[in-house]
């Protein structure tokens, strides 16, 4: 379970409520947000209050939550926490849908006319060579 990924998607999930999370609290949020957001605070808030840096970083997207910056300095800062506390890491992914069943592969191709795919179905032009 990548703590970059799981950042990634709690960070997009709490982009745009987040100057109503901020002025507010979770209450406040209402039913718009939905459960995901009120979940998702309800685990992060206070990790994030309690850590400066974190706290920082909310704050600037709560002012501005369409700044690549901001956003990306929070996703900064909740991958560090999920990085030191796999458990947390675990819940927030489940609240924000990653499936950790999830399999990555890799296909390396390396020299002249090489192809990587992870199924070829017809054939494969290389150049003016045609092979099948």
């Amino acid at each position: 379970m990548d703590p970059v990924t799981i950042a990634a998607a709690a960070t997009a999930v709490l982009t745009p409520v987040a100057g109503k999370i901020w002025d507010k609290a979770v209450d406040a949020v209402g039913d718009a947000a939905g459960d995901t957001v009120k979940k998702l605070w309800g685990k992060l808030a206070d990790k994030i209050m309690g850590k400066e840096a974190a706290r920082e970083a909310m704050e600037d997207l709560a002012k501005n939550p369409d700044d690549t910056d901001a956003q990306g300095q929070l996703r900064k800062q909740l991958a560090k926490m999920l990085e030191a506390d796999e458990t947390l890491a675990r819940e927030v992914a489940s609240i924000v849908n990653i499936d950790n069943s999830t399999t990555y592969i890799t296909i390396t191709a390396s020299g002249d006319g090489s192809v990587a795919a992870h199924t070829i179905t017809g054939g494969v032009t290389i150049g003016n060579v045609y092979k099948k």
